[in-house]
C-alpha cells in the first residue's frame, strides 16, 4: 500500500528549513534527508531519501521544496521574509483503500514569515500561508517557540507549537465531499483544526562546507481531524537524518 506525501512533504519542508537557517550564508548548497515518517492516513511508517537544493545570495534564497524566499527585514531582535512555495497534494487516491476515488491537486502558496528573538536561544516564529491561482485550498497560520538547550556539546533545539487551519485548508487535507461520499465514506467537513507538534532537532556542522542535522517530530491531530472517515491515526511522527555541502 502506497503511503500519504502529504506528512513526507511537511517535515520534509520543516527540516530543510532549520538546515538553511544553520547554514544562513551566501552560495549553493545541496545535500539530502533520510526521512521514516507515518502517515495520517494509515498507521504504517514509510522511509525515504528526498534531495534539497538551496541558493542564497543576501536576502534572496531560492530552492527545493522551500521555494523562493525574500528577506525584507532582519535585525538582532526581529527578522522578516516573504515566501512562494509549492503546497503539495496531501495524498493520493491510491495511498490507503479509505481514499479511493479522492483527488487532491498540488498548488502554491504566498506567505510571510517573522521571526522574534524573545531572549538568547528563545525564538519565535509566525508563518501564515495563503493559497493563491486556480482552486483555493484555503490558509494556515503557524506558532513555533524554538528553544535551545545548552550544555550538550552540539546546538540542540526543542521546538513546539501549532499549525492553524481554516475550513478550507483543514478540508482539503482531512475532509470528504459530499461528491466524494459512498456507501463506506460519509461526507465530512472539518470545519477548521489546530494541529500541536513538539520536535527536537540537532545540527552538527563536519566542517566549513559540510553540515549534518537530525530532528524528531511529531504532531497530534484534534478530534475534529481524528473523526474524519479517511484518518486513521491521532499523531504523526517522523524521524529524520540530512546533510547539506555548501560551495
Amino acid at each position: 500500500m502506497k503511503k500519504s506525501i502529504l506528512t513526507v512533504a511537511a517535515f520534509w519542508i520543516f527540516m530543510l528549513a532549520q538546515l538553511a537557517n544553520a547554514q544562513d550564508k551566501d552560495g549553493l548548497s545541496v545535500g539530502f534527508v533520510a526521512l521514516s515518517s507515518q502517515s495520517a492516513y494509515t498507521s504504517s511508517a514509510t522511509n525515504r531519501l528526498l534531495p534539497s537544493l538551496r541558493y542564497q545570495s543576501g536576502p534572496l534564497s531560492i530552492g527545493l521544496p522551500d521555494g523562493i524566499k525574500y528577506r525584507f527585514a532582519q535585525n538582532e531582535r526581529i527578522s522578516g521574509a516573504v515566501a512562494l512555495k509549492a503546497l503539495v497534494a496531501p495524498y493520493n487516491s491510491g495511498d490507503a483503500d479509505q481514499l479511493s476515488g479522492m483527488k487532491r491537486d498540488m498548488g502554491f502558496d504566498a506567505g510571510i514569515t517573522a521571526d522574534f528573538t524573545i531572549v538568547r536561544g528563545t525564538t519565535l516564529s509566525i508563518a501564515l500561508a495563503q493559497s493563491i491561482g486556480g482552486q483555493d485550498r484555503g490558509q494556515s497560520l503557524r506558532f513555533a517557540l524554538r528553544q535551545f538547550v545548552p550544555g550538550l556539546g552540539l546546538p540542540v533545539f526543542f521546538t513546539a507549537g501549532a499549525q492553524m487551519l481554516d475550513k478550507k485548508r483543514a478540508t482539503y487535507r482531512f475532509g470528504v465531499g459530499t461528491n466524494e461520499a459512498t456507501a463506506e465514506r460519509a461526507a465530512y467537513d472539518v470545519k477548521s483544526a489546530s494541529l500541536p507538534f513538539i520536535g527536537l532537532n540537532a545540527i552538527y556542522p563536519l566542517n566549513d562546507r559540510w553540515s549534518m542535522i537530525a530532528n524528531a517530530a511529531q504532531t497530534f491531530l484534534p478530534d475534529t481531524v481524528q473523526k474524519s472517515p479517511i484518518v486513521k491515526t491521532s499523531r504523526v511522527s517522523s524521524l529524520m537524518l540530512g546533510v547539506s555541502y555548501r560551495f
